[in-house]
C-alpha cells in the first residue's frame, strides 16, 4: 500500500510507484505539507528580511507560521499517523508520500532530535527515508537516500 499528501506534486510520485510496483495508492491528510499561513507561495528571497521567517528557523519548536500551523503540531500529526498506521498494519510494509518538513518533524521525534535543530536533517526531494516500528519501538533504517524506492520497501518487510 501506498499512502500519499493530497498535494498534487506528492500525488504524481506515489501514482508513479503505484504503476511500477501494482500497488493502490490512498491519499492520507496528515501527510500534507506544512500550512505555509501568510508565507504560502512566497521565495526564499521574500522571506529572507522578514523577522518572523528568521525566528522561525531559530526556533522551530514555539514559532507559529503567521496564519499558518507550528512545527509542534506538524510533528504532532504526523506521528499520530505514523502510530495509528502502526497499529493497523502491524505486519505490512506501508509506503508514504510526504514533504521535506514532514519527513524532517517525524525523523526529530524518533531520533530524539529537538525541532530546533530539524533543519540539520537533510531531505532531498524524491529521496528514500525508512523507518520501522515493532512492539520495542521504532528505529531509522535509512534517511535521505536516492535510487529505487522500491527496493527499499522490500527490504524492510
Amino acid at each position: 500500500m501506498i499512502l500519499s499528501s493530497p498535494l498534487e506534486r506528492t500525488r504524481q510520485t506515489a501514482d508513479a510507484l503505484a504503476r511500477r510496483s501494482g500497488l493502490r495508492v490512498g491519499t492520507c491528510e496528515p501527510l500534507n505539507e506544512v500550512d505555509f499561513g501568510e508565507w504560502t507561495g512566497c521565495s526564499f528571497e521574500q522571506l529572507n528580511d522578514l523577522p518572523s521567517w528568521r525566528r522561525f528557523n531559530a526556533f522551530r519548536s514555539g514559532t507559529r507560521i503567521p496564519g499558518g500551523e507550528s512545527m509542534t503540531e506538524v510533528q504532532q500529526r504526523i506521528i499520530c499517523e505514523l502510530e495509528h498506521l502502526q497499529r493497523a498494519h502491524a505486519e505490512g510494509v506501508i509506503g508514504l508520500v510526504t514533504h521535506a518538513e514532514v519527513i524532517r518533524c517525524a525523523v526529530a521525534y524518533l531520533a530524539g532530535i529537538p525541532l530546533d535543530l530539524s533543519l540539520r536533517i537533510r531531505v532531498d526531494p524524491a529521496s528514500v527515508s525508512v523507518t520501522s516500528f515493532a512492539e520495542y519501538g521504532a528505529s531509522i533504517i535509512c534517511l535521505n537516500q536516492a535510487g529505487d524506492v522500491l527496493h527499499h520497501l522490500r527490504s524492510t518487510g
